[in-house]
């Protein structure tokens, strides 16, 4: 048995939160195995407040965005002595954790290609050259023993990225840099659902759910659905969710635009609901879509809300640029349209309309056995049984690398302050008036 510090996302799906994301279930998808194989788990909590229900493991809660984060957590890791130090989940954990594991063991979680999603953002939304979430992986890049990714594309990039740290040169080859941990089977506490029955002719009811990230393809995906009502399929269409704040607000605005339109009756926007309630929700559609743009990001990165459609009962349609995609499809448990084309996603909806189900597979067992908790993180158990360090290269790249990600994301926090916003614009209108 091991003593881990794990750092997370909180608030933990288990507390009831208002709202559960990736980060959050990723954090429990480790958190569970872990315990179950007998380790002493310790959680730091980045992200706020417990949820509504009882807070049943003891840990360390860290509001989200404190820049003093690290020094909490250093602290209370000194309290705790860990054996070795896990993160799960993008971003924030991943920063923290590379802080404080010093001379420990260090798994970090990287879930998705930080790197590949600034190429997205950028394209979509105003701000930096590469944003505070990219930067947040340079120090564990620099400093972690093993890493888990979510995709085989997204774990060739990685060894690239530690090539060019010159971390993978210094190691033997075969070394077990970075492990595959896809999403899994489990809807952080909601039941699993039987699979849709819906009379052939009958309303069709489409739900999209989850953060409107800025590889959703707003364009194709509010076109296919409108051109499906334009032929005559009777579609409505129910929306949980929507923007993510500060990261993708772009693409759910323009998706928004809907509601002027002819068939704007036909959309109903509720905004985030309660985890809790997310299922109750989900029971009265039939139908979810994935859309996904071309890029980096679809090619490296995993879907986690095909596999909760298919726990709770929705038949999926989605584009295939994700390996997730592409192996749901493979064994007949979604059904794939090309990216980016609105009359083919159409003609599948107008045909979902009329026909009823087509017969697509329902046996989930084999979902069931392939993407539990426990076989995932079986690369993670391994390890933490049995911590293997990877060669450390102290070059100053790897120094820069760790300082840049500490002070980079310690000037986002100053940019997005309320002091900052209130006083920039003022500066720079004095400045205008001196010069004139």
């Amino acid at each position: 048995m091991s003593r881990v510090l794990l750092v997370g996302a909180g608030p933990l799906p288990q507390e009831a939160p208002d709202y559960v994301g990736f980060p959050q279930l990723r954090t429990a998808w480790f958190l569970g195995p872990l315990l179950e194989d007998g380790h002493d788990v310790h959680l730091c909590l980045l992200g706020g407040r417990p949820g509504h229900g009882p807070s049943p493991f003891p840990r360390l809660n860290v509001a989200s965005g404190n820049p003093r984060a690290p020094g909490i957590a250093r602290a209370w890791a000194r309290e705790i002595r860990p054996d070795v130090v896990v993160t799960a989940g993008p971003y924030e954990p991943t920063r923290v954790g590379a802080l404080v594991a010093g001379d420990l063991p260090f798994w970090a979680d990287v879930p998705g290609d930080p790197f590949a999603e600034a190429q997205a953002r950028n394209a979509v939304e105003a701000g930096d050259a590469l944003p505070g979430q990219a930067s947040t992986v340079l120090g564990a890049l620099a400093r972690a023993d093993a890493f888990s990714v979510c995709s085989t594309p997204q774990r060739h990039a990685l060894l690239g990225q530690l090539g060019l740290l010159g971390r993978l040169s210094a190691s033997p080859p075969g070394f077990p840099w970075a492990s595959v941990l896809p999403p899994a089977w489990d809807a952080a506490g909601l039941p699993e659902a039987p699979p849709r029955t819906r009379s052939p002719g009958s309303p069709l009811s489409v739900a999209l759910f989850g953060g409107w990230n800025n590889w959703v393809d707003t364009d194709t995906l509010a076109q296919g659905l409108l051109r499906a009502m334009e032929r005559g399929a009777d579609v409505r269409v129910q929306v949980f969710g929507g923007a993510v704040p500060g990261h993708a607000e772009t693409g759910f605005r323009r998706f928004q635009d809907v509601r002027t339109g002819p068939f704007g009756g036909r959309f109903t926007f509720w905004g985030w609901v309660p985890h809790a309630e997310l299922g109750a929700r989900l029971s009265e559609a039939h139908v979810t879509i994935n859309a996904d743009i071309r890029g980096a990001e679809p090619e490296r990165g995993s879907r986690t809300r095909l596999l909760v459609a298919l726990h709770q009962g929705l038949e999926v349609i989605t584009t295939p640029e994700t390996e997730l995609a592409r192996d749901l499809a493979r064994d007949g448990f979604v059904r794939s349209f090309p990216t980016g084309d609105a009359n083919r996603l159409a003609d599948m909806l107008v045909r979902v309309a009329s026909e009823g189900p087509e017969g697509w597979r329902q046996d989930r067992s084999v979902l069931r056995d392939r993407y539990r908790p426990t076989v995932i993180a079986r690369p993670l158990l391994a390890w933490v049984r049995d911590p293997v360090r990877a060669p450390l290269t102290p070059s100053a790249s790897d120094r820069l690398a760790t300082e840049n990600a500490g002070l980079r994301y310690e000037l986002n926090q100053v940019h997005r302050s309320l002091t900052w916003r209130t006083l920039s614009p003022l500066h720079a209108w004095l400045r205008r008036l001196r010069q004139s």
